[in-house]
This record gives structure tokens, sequence and C-alpha cells, in this order.
């Protein structure tokens, strides 16, 4: 059968490449939508084939498709506008028995111009044409006609729309009914209706007329732009949607949905604000006013840049409780005891002055982590680790410590972390990221490195328990792209692991943190979240994020909630549910909703932040106090959340500090509000002061 068509089309009389489209009006050549985007016409024995050059069986594409040359198809030429291009062009009646399978006026928009001059003559030997290049005048009207009659006869919904929105305007009959249409109301919905033609009715996910507002940085108040245009939300194939407004049949702006769109829904004030990233260094920013229900608006845009994040069907390859969890909906069985807990819903930060040490560029800082036992601060640089101390109000680099290593292009640490009560440092580097270096303080040495089983790249570095590095603790984690570790110094041999949970499946993660019980997150590239009692152990509970790699992982010290950190957004999600935690039993259908943060696009445009990446999210900590902040950074810009008000579902209550420097890190001093504020090559003391109010 395949050679035959080869065969087929190898031998044809006539071939031109292009791409096939579907009209919603034979008299309107821009209402339309593409069938293939890449096709073949082929003439042979008075018919026309049409070949998917795209063609994959997989996506159940159409492959082939055939029209009979006959004069009452209506065969007729035109030209469209492509920018400054000139794009030749025939369209023609469907004759199929019931033409509204496929569309009931198709066109074929030649690739090269020259190939409709081949096409017309060729064409003339089959069928009569007129002075005007193609179709006697004749048989057009008639056939028209005779056509729509059979399409009205034979479809089991309404027939296209024959509204010209250039020219209806709303009937007005009464003073009561003129106040009604003034809203304009059914006009708008009746040009939505029209505008479905454009797209296959599944590739329509939602529709709302509404007003386009446009926020100039110098006015006060957004400006009107468009009244009664369409907002659509298009679903073009697997995996991919856009965000577009239509106005005349055309569509004015399209924005795709991926994880890169910052939007903002207010059900309440029927408003869906987003930023417009025209390049690296200017946004616009949008709302428009919508009409219609917006109930499940946001679940739209959660599922869409999941599905383009991921690139997998949250309706097909998702579980009933993952797929819940993505929309964001909750069992009614779930208990809700967040409202109980009195806490505060807003936040108010005054920022001090900030204490800065003295610049040194000389060496960049390659991370830094902040002491629980004294009020210092380690920094990983070239061959060295800085120890900053804080006296009162000075804030001063108290020594480098060279660190001595069997390297002789020296050592530089991409991760660190305190250990055993600030006497040595645990320690990863690019130099070989299978080994787990200890380097004692006290003598500037790298004295022990450890691997473990299997010898793998280790992605990251945990404590035992919250609190460990306060203690002598032995015992701490290490995570792998496929596996976690429980790790040991003091059993002998290189693999130091007692404990261990590897993967065949390659789950890819990527980062991991602990509780003061000793329970351990672990986040991954694909987003998913997974929730363990203990390491060797399988994980109780999996969280299927939202299809972007999670970068970093913090925990309230009691294990209540989990702070995932990704590029653009951070996710907040609670872990007890009906009295149970995730880490301790599985959570199952009770699952918990997550709250997803992100900028407002105000503030995205107030900044102008065309490319944001947040650093890792942590929670402030204390020995005897509970968690009710949390900070990250983007760029130039420190931002800190009321994590008070985010368990309450108040996702918009932060603040945002801007700075004279791009941050690489920021955690809260232990036991204080204050912050460490990490830049490349310097270090500041972030004095705050939180007000949570009601």
């Amino acid at each position: 059968m395949v050679e035959w068509i080869r065969s087929f089309f190898s031998k044809s009389e006539f071939k031109a490449g292009g791409s096939l489209i579907k009209l919603a009006d034979f008299q309107d050549n821009y209402s339309k939508a593409t069938i293939m985007m890449s096709a073949s016409l082929t003439i042979k024995n008075s018919l026309i084939y049409i070949k998917n050059e795209d063609y994959d069986p997989e996506q159940e594409q159409t492959e082939f498709l055939s029209f009979p040359i006959d004069q009452a198809m209506q065969l007729t030429h035109f030209t469209v506008l492509d920018d400054e291009d000139q794009i030749e062009a025939v369209k023609w009646i469907n004759l199929a028995t019931n033409p509204t399978e496929t569309a009931p006026f198709i066109g074929f928009e030649f690739e090269e111009p020259n190939s409709y001059a081949a096409f017309q003559q060729h064409i003339e030997k089959i069928i009569q044409v007129d002075e005007e290049g193609l179709q006697h005048p004749e048989s057009r009207e008639g056939n028209l006609k005779e056509v729509q009659s059979k399409l009205n006869a034979t479809s089991q919904k309404t027939s296209y729309s024959k509204i010209n929105i250039k020219q209806v305007q709303p009937a007005v009959e009464n003073a009561e009914e003129e106040k009604e249409i003034g809203k304009n109301l059914d006009f708008k919905r009746a040009v939505i209706e029209h505008l479905r033609s454009l797209f296959t009715p599944d590739q329509i996910i939602y529709t709302s007329p509404g007003d386009l507002y446009f926020h100039d940085p110098n006015k006060e108040l957004p400006v009107l732009m468009e009244r009664g245009i369409g907002f659509l939300i298009v679903k073009h194939g697997p995996f991919q949607y856009t965000v577009d407004l239509v106005k005349d049949g055309e569509v004015i702006m399209r924005n795709l949905l991926t994880k890169n769109l910052s939007h903002h829904i207010d059900v309440n004030a029927h408003s869906v604000s987003w930023i417009e990233v025209l390049d690296v260094n200017m946004t616009r920013y949008w709302t428009m006013i919508l009409l219609d229900d917006m109930t499940h608006l946001e679940e739209l845009f959660l599922v869409a840049q999941f599905e383009s994040s991921r690139q997998i069907s949250v309706d097909t390859d998702l579980t009933q409780e993952d797929k819940a969890w993505i929309k964001g909906e909750e069992s009614s069985e779930v208990e809700n005891t967040e409202s109980s807990e009195g806490e505060s819903e807003k936040i108010e930060i005054d920022y001090a002055d900030e204490i800065k040490m003295e610049e040194d560029t000389s060496e960049d800082i390659l991370d830094s982590a902040t002491s629980y036992c004294n009020p210092w601060v380690f920094t990983a640089k070239q061959n060295k680790i800085g120890l900053y101390r804080l006296d009162e109000d000075n804030l001063h680099l108290s020594q480098n410590i060279p660190i001595v290593s069997t390297y002789e292009d020296g050592f530089n640490a991409s991760r660190i972390l305190p250990y055993k009560q600030d006497s040595r440092l645990l320690m990863l580097s690019q130099k070989d990221p299978s080994i787990i270096y200890n380097m004692d303080l006290n003598r500037g040495e790298i004295v022990e490195q450890y691997t473990v089983k299997g010898n793998p790249l280790i992605a990251d570095i945990a404590p035992h328990q919250k609190l460990s590095p306060m203690t002598v603790d032995n015992l701490f984690y290490a995570l792998s792209k496929n596996g976690l570790f429980t790790i040991d110094p003091r059993v002998s041999g290189h693999d130091k692991s007692v404990e261990s949970k590897i993967y065949s499946s390659k789950p890819n993660l990527t980062c991991m943190a602990s509780t003061e019980q000793g329970y351990v997150a672990a986040g991954s590239a694909t987003g998913e979240i997974r929730m363990y009692k203990q390491i060797g152990q399988n994980s109780k509970t999996n969280m299927p994020g939202f299809g972007d790699p999670i970068t970093s992982i913090d925990i309230t010290k009691d294990g209540s909630w989990i702070l995932a950190t990704t590029d653009t957004y951070l996710i907040a999600i609670p872990a007890n549910s009906h009295g149970d935690n995730g880490f301790v039993k599985p959570l199952g259908k009770h699952k918990r909703k997550p709250r997803k943060l992100a900028l407002k696009p105000a503030d995205i445009a107030k900044f102008n932040l065309t490319d944001i990446k947040f650093t890792p999210a942590r929670f402030n900590l204390g020995e005897n106090s509970r968690e009710n902040a949390i900070i990250t950074s983007t760029g130039n810009y420190v931002v800190i959340w009321s994590f008070s008000a985010i368990k309450k579902g108040r996702l918009e209550s932060y603040k945002i500090k801007p700075l004279t420097e791009s941050v690489i890190k920021n955690e809260f001093k232990f036991n204080e509000e204050n912050a460490w504020i990490t830049h490349p090559n310097s270090l500041h003391y972030q004095k705050n002061h939180f007000r949570f109010h009601e």
C-alpha cells in the first residue's frame, strides 16, 4: 500500500507545496484555521490529493485528503497578505457526502508564488475557467446555495455564522433594552461564536468576551484599549497552548501559555492580568475584564502550563489524585485547619539600613551557609572558606581559611554545609562530584572524603535532622539523581552509606531537606516531590508538582509544610491532613491543595523583571519559634512572603526590596527576623522587622 502511494505521487500530473486551510465563510479569506501546515497538493485523474508532509500516526492526524475536480466545487483564486508578503491561494467548496467531517470550505495557500500560475494552467484542462482565472461565473451562486443547504441539513450543530463583525450593530427597541445592549453582552457573545470557527471545536478551551486595558507606567490608572474583544485559551496540538486576543476575525495578540507567562487571576474582580515580554529589556502589562464565568480559569492555566513543561497529559497520564492536586481541588473530606490558627494575614516589613561588609571584588563567592551556633556566615570562595562575623553593628570578614587539598590546581566548593557545631564543613565540588569532602575548619584541611553506594554523582547534601548542625551528630544525608543515602563517616571504607534508596526508574532528583524528626523531602527535575519517613524505605507520599524543575527545597521544623523553589515560582505544600503527616503515612486522596507563589504582574512591570530566576527560598528558623516568613530573591531584588498569610490562602502578601547588586543566596539569621544576603562578591546583613495584622 505504501509503495503504491509513493508510485502514485511520483507520477502525478501536477504537484506543489503549501498549507491546507479551512475557511469559516466562503466570502471571508481571513477567517481561517490551518488543517495541515506543511502539505503537498497533487493533481491526477481529475482529483486533488492533499498529503500531510508532517504526518505523525501517533498524534491521530490525517495523512491524505482527496477532492474531485468538478465545476460545482466553485474553485476560486484569492490572495492574502501576510506581513508584507502576498500569498497566492485557491479555495473551493467541499463536495463530500458530509463535508462537515473535514470542513465545508477548503483552501490551499501556495508556498511559492509561481506555483499558482502553473496550477491555473493545469486546471484549465479539466474545468471551465473565466477571465478572472478560475471557475465559470454561471455556476457560482447556485452551487454555493446548494452546498450551504446541504450543510444545514446534515450538520448536528449550528452552521458557520455569517456575522460580519465590521458591520453588524445591535438593534435597540426600547430604553431598557438600550441600557442592556449598552454593555454589548449579546453582541460580544455573537462575535465570540463567530470566532470559534477559526479553530476546530476541540481547540477552544476557554472563551469570553471582555475589555482590554493597558497599564501605562506613566499613568496612574490603566488605559482602555479595546472593547468587546475575545479572550481565548487555545490548544494547538499536544501540550501546546496559547492565550489569544481576537478582534474582527483576527488574532491581535498571542502569548504562549507556558511557565514563563506571568499572570494573575482575580475571580472577584472578573480580571486576568499578564505580562507580555517584548525583549530582554521591555515588558508590557495588560488586564482583561472578562464577562463570562472565570471559576475554573486558573485551573486551565495550571493544566496548560504543566503539560507544556512536562510534555504529558494531565487527563490521561496522571492519577485522579495527582490531577486534582494540580488543579487545586481538594476532597470534600479534607479538613482545613489553618483558619483556627489565629495567625495574621498581612505583612508589613520595616527595612532598616543594611549592614554591609567592605566589598571584595577579587574573588567570587560560590556558596554561603549560615551558622546555627554563632553569628557567622561561611562562604565558599576560590581555594578558601571565608568566615564572616557580626559583632553588634559591625559585619566583617574574620578570616579566610585556605583549603588544603591534594588538587594541584586548587579546590573550589560548590556546596557547603556546617557540621558538628561549626567545627567542620561538608562540601561538594565540581572537581569530583561523586565525592563529599569533610573539612576541618580548625586545621583548614580536607581530612576525609566520602562516596556512596554505586559511586554516583552527588547532587545535594542535608543534615540528618533540621538542627543537627548544632550538635555533634555524625549522620547526614546525600542525594544523587537516582537515589538517597544516609551517611555515617564512622563506617570503614570509602562508601559511607548505611541506608540507601536507589531507583531504577531514574526520577532525576535534584535537591533535599530534612525535618527535626529526620524525615526527608526530595525534589526532582520533573517537578515531583517525594516524602520519606526513613531513607531505605519507599516514599510515603508523592506530590506531582507543576511540571517545572525543583531547584531547592525546605521544610518547616515540625514537618508540617514543604517549600519548593522553581525558577519562576515557589510552592508551599501542606504535609498534614486528617491528623496524618505525609512523611509518616500516605495521604492519597487527602492531599492538601498546594499554594503557588508568584510575583504579581503589577510588580513585574514596576521593577521590569524580564528574567525571573528565584534563589533557594527559605523559611525563617528558630530553636523555639515557629516559621512565619519566607525569603527568596531574583536579580537585584529580595522578596519576603508572609508564611502566616500563605497558610490562609493569601498568596500576595509579600514585600520586595530593591538592592544595588544581584543576589546569589539569602537566609534568615538563626532565631531572628534579620537576613544574610549573599552577593557575587560581597555579603550584607539586612535588618527586618515584621508586623503581621488582619
